[in-house]
Order: structure tokens, then C-alpha cells, then sequence
């Protein structure tokens, strides 16, 4: 590659770049947290520094051997796939060094979809590998200099950047990797707990969601977010060391003080003593506090500790408020009097209770951009009585198969609660033909449990699924 060498020459005597402000580009550099923020970092502090134009971050992506090379630029994000040794930011990668292109016109390594910016007349440009210990984990690319040519000087300090560049980028790879692994274990958590009972399905999801809404509207920052994203995924975290029969006691509609004084408060006594023994870092040192929270109330009505709003922290009144929000429209709250409540009507109580229970700032913030309303579940519950035919399959002592037309009192994509005029067998295996107003669902599910029907003539009887399709 002609103009491309591995090492560039160290600036002459008189250096337009001092070595102070280079020094403070990197610096710069290395506060950035993620790789966002490493991109949008590198462009600016290039761009400052070698008073160019514009400037483009590439990093290198391997998929099925294939390397890819990903651009994130100033207006919005373009995804740029091609092999390695393609085009100059391709060959500086696969060559580990860099490059000056005065003259892009006349330069056959130059490819305007790769190297070119939509929009923009490309004069010069100059690219510099991202390397730490010889491996190349980006290129770093800036076009246009202001009033000139690129040199070798200005190669010499983009190529500094361009490596103070790869350790961050390793750095913030590494943490970002480690988050989701953090990330992806308390949404483990979150689904067993929630899959428990047929009611509880999604509750956690759907929490997050509209938590982390207002979380960003309330503005928030990243470290922030991160904290309340996890206290909602493991807010009800305590559930898991409760019995089948306890947690009756939580599950649903018709729990009655029972459910509100016994259940409630020792879930969260349990989430509590779980999160106690997590060595937290310090950018989410907050979230057993958060997370233990969900249930105060910011004019000291609540549980466990009957804090007040002074004592409660912005994501723990988001939290609570979020968590509500769920437990109207999910029938468990006492106002919903056990039947789901459409986002509206359950906007209205959160409303009422706005001031007195709740942080006015945090439920108007909620209501005012309707971020409750969000992608709940694959197949939503239905309020109405759905058909459904169970067939109650024989076990291996010979027993036979037994057939039960009936209606589906509770439907989500965890489960299913139905009407039964006898008590079924203990985790008996069922075969189900569930019929939706628009398509038949065939599904394979387990006994989990009985209650008794509201009007005491046969049972409710709670199955989980194994298998669903239609």
C-alpha cells in the first residue's frame, strides 16, 4: 500500500500538536464507559485534535471467520460490513499500521462506500490502526483537515490515539460483557420467580420496561439505569424461598389480608436478606435498596420500613411505581378488586394515588408520556372465558385418559388457570386445545396447583406450560 507504513515517523522539532494536548485526548479517551461512548469520544477528540472534519470509528467484529469492520459516525450509526484488506480502513486493519490518502480521486484504494462519508465531498483522509499488542481491535479515521494536507506528524498522533483507543476499547468491551452476563443472570432470576404462578408471569419484565421509561425521561444517567434496571429484574427475588403454599399467599386475586400482611411482607424480608450478601461495585451500590423498596409508600404507609419520600431514592420511587403499575393491570393490587384493569383505568388510580402514595413528579412523568404502554407478552391474558379442552393424560399404572370441556379464567404465555369440577391430579401432564378468538392453541402443560372456585362448587386449577404452538 503505497503511503502506508507500520510505524509512522515521531513529530519533527516544532510540532503543530503539542504534547500536552495529545495528552488530554487520551485522557478523554479513557473515561469513556461503553463503546458508545468510546466511539462518540474517539471522533471528537480526533477530530479537536487534527482539526479535521469529521471522523469514523471502525471496529473490528469476527463472525464465522468472517471480519467485519462497524462504523459509527456523528450523524446516527451506519453499519459498514467487509472482509478484512478491503478498502483503506479494510487494509490499515488487516496490515496493522496506517495510512495518508491526499488525494482520494486518483488513490485505487480508496472505496467511497467504505471510506467515503453520505453527503460529504471526501478531499483527504488519513487512517490508523487500533492495536493492542499487535491485535487490531479497530481503526480510527478522520477525512478532510482543515486548510491542508495530512502528514506524517499528524499520522504519528492519531495513531497515539488510535492505541490509547484500543485499551479503552478492550476495557469497556470487557465491562459491557461482564454487565450482560450480570444482566442476563438476574433476568434468569426474574423468570423463575415469576413463573411460580401463573399470575406473576412477566411481572418482572413488565416492570423493567416501564421503569427504566421514566428512569431515562427522569434523567437518569447510565450507571443509574443499570442500578434500577437490576433491583426491577430482582425486586421479588425473596419469592423463591417461599413454598408452594406461601405463595398462594402472593399469587393472585382473592388472597385477601392474608395475601397483603403475610406474603408481602415476608417476601420482601427474604429479597432483602438475598441481596444483603452481593459484593456490589459502587455504580450500583444502591440497588438492594432500591430493590427492597418497591413497596414504600413516600407518605410512610409502606413496607417494610415505612420510609417517606425524603428517605426514598428517585429509582426507588420509580420502582414503586412501576411495580404498581403491574399489580393493577395484572389484577393484583386491592383497587383492581382481582380483575385486570385496562392501562388507562389503571392510569387514572395511579393518578389518585399520586401525592399520597406515590411521588407526583414520577407518576406524572409516567402518565404524560404514556410510558406504561409496552410490549407485554407474546399471547396477552384474556379477561372474558376463553374455551378450552383439557385432556388429562394417563400415567404409566394404567390409568386412562380423561377429557374436561371447560374455560380458561386466566391465560398468559407462562400458563394457564381453568375451571375444573374435580380436583385433577398432582402435577398431572395435560394436553390442551385452547381456542383464542383468532387461532387455536395446542399446548403441553403441568399441574401446579388447585384452589378452590370463588363459589366453592369444583376448583381452579393452575397448569404451567411445557410446550405451546398453533
Amino acid at each position: 500500500m503505497s503511503d502506508q507504513n507500520t510505524k509512522p515517523k515521531p513529530p519533527d522539532s516544532a510540532p503543530r500538536i503539542s504534547h500536552e494536548e495529545a495528552a488530554e485526548a487520551c485522557k478523554a479517551v479513557h473515561t469513556a464507559q461503553t463503546v458508545e461512548g468510546l466511539a462518540s469520544t474517539l471522533q471528537k477528540q480526533a477530530c479537536e485534535l487534527l482539526d479535521c472534519e469529521r471522523a469514523t470509528f471502525f471496529r473490528i467484529e469476527k463472525h464465522n471467520k468472517v471480519v467485519n469492520l462497524v462504523a459509527y459516525r456523528n450523524k446516527g450509526r451506519t453499519r459498514i460490513s467487509l472482509p478484512l484488506g478491503e478498502g483503506i480502513a479494510g487494509g490499515v486493519a488487516k496490515d496493522n499500521g496506517y495510512y495518508i490518502c491526499n488525494k482520494p480521486a486518483g488513490d485505487d484504494l480508496f472505496v467511497a462506500s467504505i471510506d467515503g462519508i453520505q453527503g460529504m465531498e471526501i478531499r483527504n483522509l488519513l487512517s490508523a490502526a487500533m492495536a493492542e499488542d499487535e491485535d487490531v481491535v479497530g481503526v480510527l479515521q478522520v477525512v478532510n483537515k482543515v486548510g491542508g494536507a495530512f502528514t506524517e506528524n499528524d499520522a504519528y498522533w492519531l495513531q497515539l490515539l488510535a492505541e490509547h483507543g484500543a485499551l479503552a476499547y478492550q476495557r469497556v468491551k470487557r465491562s459491557e460483557e461482564g454487565w450482560s452476563l450480570v444482566k442476563n443472570l438476574a433476568e434468569a432470576v426474574a423468570t423463575a420467580v415469576d413463573n411460580k404462578h401463573v399470575s406473576t408471569v412477566g411481572h418482572s419484565e413488565r416492570t423493567r420496561q416501564v421503569a427504566l421509561a421514566v428512569g431515562k425521561e427522569m434523567g437518569l444517567d447510565s450507571d443509574q439505569l443499570m442500578e434500577l434496571e437490576l433491583a426491577a429484574l430482582l425486586h421479588d427475588a425473596g419469592r423463591l424461598a417461599l413454598s408452594p403454599e406461601a405463595f398462594e399467599l402472593v399469587g393472585g386475586p382473592g388472597g385477601g389480608a392474608a395475601y397483603a400482611a403475610a406474603g408481602e411482607r415476608l417476601h420482601l424480608v427474604l429479597t432483602d436478606a438475598l441481596l444483603r450478601g452481593l459484593k456490589l461495585p459502587e455504580c450500583v451500590g444502591k440497588l438492594k435498596e432500591v430493590a427492597s423498596s418497591h413497596h414504600e409508600m413516600v407518605d410512610g404507609s409502606g413496607y417494610p420500613r415505612g420510609r417517606k419520600g425524603a428517605d426514598l431514592s428517585l429509582s426507588a420511587k420509580i420502582l414503586a411505581v412501576a411495580n404498581y403499575f403491574d399489580l393493577l393491570t395484572s389484577g393484583r393490587a386491592p383497587e383492581s378488586n382481582g380483575k385486570r384493569m385496562e392501562d388507562e383505568d389503571a392510569a387514572k388510580i395511579m393518578q389518585g394515588l399520586a401525592g399520597k402514595k406515590f411521588d407526583a413528579a414520577v407518576v406524572e412523568k409516567m402518565i404524560a408520556g404514556k410510558l406504561y404502554r409496552i410490549e407485554k407478552r407474546r399471547f396477552p391474558r384474556y379477561d372474558y372465558e376463553t374455551p378450552v379442552q383439557v385432556t388429562v393424560l394417563g400415567d404409566a399404572q394404567g390409568s386412562k385418559s380423561q377429557v374436561l370441556e371447560t374455560k380458561a379464567l386466566d391465560l398468559s404465555e407462562g400458563g394457564i388457570l381453568f375451571q375444573s369440577p374435580q380436583k385433577l391430579p398432582d402435577h398431572a401432564l395435560l394436553k390442551l386445545k385452547i381456542f383464542l378468538p383468532t387461532e387455536q392453541l395446542d399446548a403441553l402443560a403441568r399441574v401446579a396447583r388447585h384452589l378452590k372456585a370463588d363459589d366453592g362448587k369444583g376448583f381452579k386449577v393452575g397448569a404451567y406450560f411445557m410446550w405451546y404452538g398453533t
